[in-house]
C-alpha cells in the first residue's frame, strides 16, 4: 500500500525548519516523534527520517505478509490480529495461539479449549534453531 508524508518548510529566526503537513502513515507509527527526533539536524536528518520511516513500513509490511500465510496455513481456523499486525490470534481445532510478533522473533502462548497451556506447541512454534525456517513454517509444523 502507498502511503506518502508532505513537509512544509518553515522561515524563522534560527532558519528553515520542517514541519509534517499531511501524510497517510498509520496512526501506530510514531510519525510525530520520529519528525521531532529528525527534523532539526536539516537536509540529513529529512534522509534519516525516510530511512527510519521506510523501515517501520517494511516492518509493517513484513508482518502483513506474515498474517496473510497464517490465514492460508491448512488447519488454521481463523486469524485475528490488532491494526499494527504485532499481536495475532491463531485458532485451529486443537489449540488458541496468542503471537506477538516483535522486529526480531516471536513471543507465544498456546491454548488448548480448556484454557490450559500447551507448551510442547509453545516450543515447536518458537524453536528457532533453524534460522532458515520462519513462524509460518513453526506453526505448520505444529498444526
Amino acid at each position: 500500500m502507498p502511503h506518502y508524508v508532505i513537509l512544509r518548510k518553515t522561515f524563522d529566526e534560527e532558519g528553515e525548519t520542517y514541519v509534517l503537513h499531511r501524510h497517510t502513515i498509520p496512526s501506530f507509527i510514531p510519525l510525530e516523534s520520529l519528525a521531532e527526533e529528525f527534523f532539526g539536524r536539516g537536509v540529513a536528518g529529512l534522509e534519516e527520517f525516510a530511512l527510519a520511516l521506510h523501515r517501520h513500513l517494511i516492518l509493517l509490511s513484513n508482518r502483513m505478509n506474515t498474517v496473510s500465510r497464517l490465514k492460508a496455513l491448512e488447519g488454521v481456523e481463523e486469524v485475528k490480529t490488532d491494526e499494527a499486525m504485532r499481536l495475532v490470534e491463531l485458532i485451529t481445532s486443537r489449540w488458541t495461539a496468542k503471537i506477538i510478533l516483535l522486529d526480531k522473533g516471536e513471543r507465544c502462548v498456546v491454548l488448548n479449549h480448556d484454557e490450559e497451556r500447551l507448551k510442547d506447541v509453545e516450543k515447536v512454534i518458537l524453536n528457532a534453531n533453524n534460522e532458515d525456517e520462519d513462524i509460518v513454517n513453526r506453526i505448520s509444523r505444529a498444526i
